[in-house]
């Protein structure tokens, strides 16, 4: 996530680099997508797994409270 985060804050823009910005972009925004979504079922495993009783309410916050 902070590797794709830093590529976007460091990204020229399309005054300097042209259209090929836009692909910069992308790709900084494929690695943030790639690295929320491998984190996804661990956290979803790490919620289950501590959970007290009511192991698939705790697991579903996962689900509830994830961004769009």
């Amino acid at each position: 996530m902070m590797l794709g985060t830093l590529i976007m804050a460091t990204a020229p823009t399309t005054a300097v680099l042209g259209p090929a910005a836009a692909l910069v972009i992308l790709v900084a925004r494929l690695i943030q997508g790639f690295s929320a979504s491998g984190e996804f079922g661990t956290a979803t495993a790490f919620l289950i797994e501590n959970a007290p009783d009511r192991k698939a309410f705790y697991g579903s916050w996962q689900v509830v409270t994830r961004s769009a």
